[in-house]
């Protein structure tokens, strides 16, 4: 079920094989180097070799008391997180120290991460550590503009921007463009034949979304 957090040992069983994640986040800087997300959104843009489909958000609690955050970083998060975003600082189910756990379950064994854009990469990266095979949504030409508007109960209001809808958004944009065909073709093992040895479509697209890094 959308909203409730699985185990750690669900989360193994369902982290097996899986192809592809997708992840968005939103969050805050509790010093100028630190990023800590407050809310998260992911999911799998397909079942994976077991028929498991991860469609998962949370809140995590603040990670320290709101007078111990430096003002300047007070003022970004009341503009950015609690207006853009409608997330009080007080809310929250999840312990903050518990991102990245949960983070890694999630995605320690995806063939690949979406995430949104390079920020987003590098702010993952910075929670979880480097991570292969990252792809930006923005190089594949996925307009990546925060869309204001949510019927999610994790915001306060509905002219705010939300991170489930974020990844949902993705999975349908992989959909209409027959990006999550790719997929479910190299899950199954079609291969083309391309320059020098046959290998999947998914592979070559990796790779060619890679080839300049």
């Amino acid at each position: 079920m959308v909203g409730i957090l699985l185990t750690v040992m669900e989360l193994a069983i369902r982290a097996k094989e899986i192809m592809a994640v997708i992840i968005d986040f939103n969050g805050y800087f509790t010093t100028p180097e630190t990023f800590v997300a407050k809310e998260f959104g992911i999911m799998t843009p397909t079942v994976d070799s077991a028929g498991h489909l991860i469609d998962e958000k949370g809140l995590f609690l603040p990670c320290c008391n709101w007078e111990e955050l430096e003002t300047d970083l007070q003022l970004f998060y009341t503009y950015i997180i609690d207006k853009i975003n409608g997330i009080p600082w007080e809310s929250g189910s999840i312990a903050a120290n518990e991102q990245k756990n949960i983070f890694k379950h999630y995605l320690k064994n995806a063939k690949f991460i979406i995430v949104a854009n390079t920020l987003k990469k590098k702010l993952l990266e910075q929670i979880i550590g480097d991570a292969n095979k990252i792809i930006c949504m923005t190089d594949l030409q996925y307009d990546d503009t925060d869309r204001l508007e949510t019927n999610c109960p994790n915001h306060l209001r509905p002219n705010t921007n939300c991170a489930y809808d974020n990844v949902t958004r993705i999975k349908h944009f992989l959909s209409r463009t027959g990006l999550t065909n790719l997929i479910n073709y190299a899950r199954q093992g079609d291969t083309r034949y391309l320059d020098g040895p046959t290998k999947s479509f998914l592979e070559f697209f990796i790779q060619e979304t890679f080839k300049d890094d």
